[in-house]
């Protein structure tokens, strides 16, 4: 009995140690193609206009690749400025980048 216990727990320490290390295995860096130098992304207001706009953050699709079986949609966040009437001001790119990964069939 005591020797069944201890090959279970040894086996599932195996399960354990093997799936961590297939997982690392399959986590790649995926490459980035290069992307435009930022612009400048001073926001010249006065005051008045300050006051008058609001900021949100948006992520927009920006590049897609098949890379190793897997479709990679590349996707930067702006920064979106709007009046108060709804318009976009100024939209200004940061450096946030956000990946989405599908397995192609």
């Amino acid at each position: 009995m005591r020797l069944s216990k201890g090959i279970s727990i040894a086996c599932l320490l195996l399960l354990l140690f093997s799936t961590a290390y297939l997982d690392e295995q399959t986590m790649r860096m995926i490459p980035v193609s290069t992307f435009p130098e930022m612009q400048d992304t001073s926001l010249e207001v006065n005051s008045e206009q300050a006051n008058n706009l609001h900021m949100e953050l948006e992520y927009k699709l920006i590049n897609i690749d098949a890379i190793d079986g897997y479709q990679v949609e590349t996707y930067r966040e702006y920064e979106i400025y709007t009046d108060i009437r709804g318009e976009i001001i100024k939209e200004v790119p940061t450096n946030n980048l956000d990946y989405i990964r599908y397995k192609l069939k």
